[in-house]
Order: C-alpha cells, then sequence, then structure tokens
C-alpha cells in the first residue's frame, strides 16, 4: 500500500501487514510529521504495475516542466542579447549565439549575464535621460537671456527715439556712459573766451541749439558750469533763449557772460537744464590770471 504525509506530501510504500488490521502511528522520514494511517481498506489496494504507470506520468510532467523553463530562459537571454547589441549599433553574431545556446550554461550564470545586459541598457537610457535634461535647463536660461539681449540691443539702436518719447530717460543712458541728444534737440560744444568789461574779466559763452527731430520743440535752458582741475564744480547758471519753439532741422544760438569766475576754473560743460547729469562734451579755458 502507499501512504503520503500530510505535512510534505512525500509518499512511502509499505504493506498492510506492517500497519496492522487496526492502524498505526507513522513519522515521515523527511520532515519527521507523525500521522496516524488506519487498516488498508479493499477500495484503496493498488496494483504495482498501476503505481509505477502513475510514477512514471509524474515523472514526465516534471521533465517536460523543467525542458519549458529552460528553454524559455534560452529565449530570452538571446532575445536581450539582440536588443543590447542593436542599441549600440553593432552586428549580433547569430552563429555565436546559437553556439552558445548549444553549448547551455548554469542558471545562475545565465541570469548574471542577463542582469548585466539590462543594466546598460538602464544606464544607457539615463545617460540620454540626463543630456535632455541638461539641454532643457540650458534653454529656459537661455531664452530669457537671449530676449534681455535682443532688447538691449534695440534700446541702445533706437536710443534717440526712446530719449524724443520719454525725455527722462536720457540720464538712465548717460549714467551708463551712453551719450543721447536732448528729447529732440541737439546741443553743441560751446566756445568759450575772456574779455575785460568795465575792468573785470568776463568769460563768454557762445552755442548752438539744433532741432533734429521731424516736429517742432520747446527750447529748454541751458545750463552751463564750471570745474577745476579735480572736476569739481566751482560755478554754475542756467541761460534762456529769446526763442521758446525750434521747428524741425531749424537752429539757435545762444550767448552768456560770466563776470569774474573762479581762477582755477580750467573746463567748462553744458547740457539741458532738463537732463540731470547729461553733461555734454567739456570744453577746456585758461584762466586770464594763468599763464
Amino acid at each position: 500500500m502507499i501512504i503520503s504525509c500530510p505535512d510534505c506530501a512525500t509518499r512511502f510504500q509499505t504493506s498492510a501487514k506492517a500497519i496492522g488490521p487496526n492502524g498505526r502511528t507513522v513519522r515521515c522520514a523527511s520532515c519527521n510529521t507523525t500521522w496516524f494511517v488506519p487498516a488498508e481498506e479493499g477500495e484503496l489496494t493498488l496494483d504495482r504495475l498501476a503505481l509505477d504507470d502513475i510514477e512514471a506520468s509524474e515523472r514526465e510532467v516534471v521533465v517536460a516542466r523543467r525542458s519549458t523553463t529552460k528553454a524559455l530562459k534560452e529565449d530570452l537571454a538571446q532575445q536581450s542579447k539582440r536588443q543590447f547589441a542593436a542599441s549600440l549599433g553593432g552586428a549580433v553574431d547569430e552563429s555565436a549565439v546559437a553556439a552558445a545556446a548549444w553549448k547551455g550554461t548554469s542558471d545562475t550564470e545565465g541570469n548574471d549575464k542577463l542582469r548585466g545586459a539590462h543594466t546598460q541598457m538602464r544606464e544607457q537610457k539615463e545617460r540620454k535621460q540626463s543630456r535632455r535634461r541638461f539641454w532643457n535647463v540650458m534653454l529656459i536660461w537661455l531664452t530669457p537671456l537671449l530676449l534681455l539681449a535682443a532688447l538691449a540691443f534695440a534700446a541702445y539702436v533706437f536710443r534717440q527715439d526712446i530719449v524724443d518719447r520719454a525725455p527722462k530717460s536720457a540720464s538712465l543712458y548717460q549714467s551708463l556712459g551712453i551719450d543721447v541728444s536732448g528729447p529732440g534737440l541737439s546741443l553743441s560744444p560751446p566756445t568759450a573766451r575772456y574779455a575785460e568789461i568795465d575792468g573785470k574779466a568776463v568769460l563768454i559763452v557762445e552755442g548752438t541749439i539744433k532741432n533734429i527731430s521731424d516736429e517742432s520743440l520747446a527750447i529748454p535752458m541751458v545750463a552751463l558750469s564750471l570745474h577745476n582741475s579735480s572736476g569739481q564744480e566751482v560755478a554754475q547758471w542756467n541761460v534762456e533763449l529769446e526763442r521758446a519753439r525750434l521747428n524741425s532741422s531749424e537752429t539757435a544760438d545762444y550767448m552768456s557772460q560770466y563776470p569774474t569766475p573762479p581762477l582755477d576754473a580750467v573746463e567748462l560743460r553744458s547740457r539741458f537744464s532738463n537732463e540731470m547729469e547729461a553733461i555734454k562734451t567739456p570744453v577746456t579755458i585758461t584762466s586770464p590770471g594763468n599763464p
């Protein structure tokens, strides 16, 4: 008769005589589990030939299952090798793959190679994604920088038009060291000379204003200032022209006198009075008291 362990399902062959008519408790030789085996009943008796057939069928099922599993692993390994070689741009040596499959490797070795191929493919994909993220970040930063550069270039090229429409922007350009004319008006560098009037030295300044715009503009006062050799301002005054407006392309001359200028004055600067620190080209002067 055949008995089976209820815990590990190990099967044993024994005789009905060993079990006895009242049954007996037995112990599994594999897992040491004990259980009670009742006396053999007539319908449970198995023929030896039938038992051999059952065991042979079970062995065939196990062998077929192992063969199928091995074939699937080998096929998966070959596919992984082909995909990895294709991702690197190389050709797959089918004869080498077939030879390796014919030769056969252990399950551990095959799994290691398979994991290595998958790791390399994953690392290659991660490198591509890293490069893509880098260029995306660069594009995010470069776009506003290029836009700012284009705006700065346009502001420089069209600076005169901007000042004509927004006179207060002239001080901003001057602070950046960019020379611009007044709002549509051009102030030429003045001329300076000394004269003696009533026994006193008088500085005579003459200059010209031109309307360089296409429309009639009001003429602001001209601010004149004297500076010493250190660049410090030692005198300042405004000149108001007789004309109030200038038509397009017209010019207007002005003349001003400054009696008894400081002896240390060596430089004359001119600007429109509505231009904060928008100093025009300085003019060097020589005091009568200096050689």
